[in-house]
């Protein structure tokens, strides 16, 4: 009978057929004895329906908090290599950055080189000796060649180089200013604009000039 045992139901009842005996009536006492019996199975089953009730209840919520943790522990594990997996995507990346600086570095530092040596070319150009003058000594002077024009772009302030292979000075209409390339040298002049423009009369052998013009972009 569930949580009271035949033993302990066996011993009240005894009792109280005991104590009914000694002052036994009749059939009045056996039938309230009777009921009493019946009430306390009554409340056996109660009792034990009860018991069974709670602990089939507490079964399934064990259960169910079992699955919970076991569905929880291979979400613990799944989200352990996502993060394994990116840790390691991470650590490549960051050797890829690393390299990739090591690179650019190097690359800088070439850089940095060949502006020192294009530099150093450029200064050794510049300082090369003037072109000698033509001596007039009765034979014709070269002329006709046109004067070399360019920008020098390694100088803080950028400037202009004009070179004059003829053996005459001509003179350059420079913006607007006039500045005299003496024959066979080399003048220079400040970059002035986006744009110099550079104008001239070439003498010719026969004694003419042909107008040339020359458009520096800086």
């Amino acid at each position: 009978m569930g949580l009271i045992s035949v033993k302990v139901f066996g011993g009240l009842v005894a009792g109280m057929l005991t104590v009914s005996a000694i002052g036994y009536t009749g059939t009045q006492h056996f039938e309230n004895v009777k009921s009493t019996i019946a009430t306390l199975e009554d409340k056996a089953e109660l009792i034990h329906d009860q018991a069974y009730s709670t602990i089939t209840s507490a079964n399934k919520t064990i259960v169910f908090k079992n699955e919970e943790i076991i569905r929880l522990g291979n979400e613990i594990d799944r989200l352990d290599t996502e993060l394994t997996e990116a840790n390691s995507s991470i650590e490549e990346a960051n050797q890829a950055l690393a390299a990739k600086d090591a690179d650019l570095e190097m690359a800088n530092a070439q850089m940095a080189t060949l502006d020192t040596t294009s530099e150093e070319s450029l200064d050794k150009v510049e300082a090369l000796v003037p072109l000698i003058p033509i001596v007039d000594n009765g034979i014709n002077k070269v002329v006709g060649q046109e004067l070399a024009i360019s920008i020098v772009s390694s100088q803080a302030d950028k400037k202009i180089k004009i070179s004059n292979p003829n053996g005459v000075d001509i003179i350059v209409n420079h913006n607007g200013e006039t500045v005299t390339a003496t024959a066979g040298t080399v003048v220079y002049v400040s970059n002035k604009s986006g744009i110099d423009t550079f104008t001239y009369e070439l003498p010719q052998q026969d004694g003419s000039t042909v107008s040339k013009s020359k458009d520096i972009r800086s």
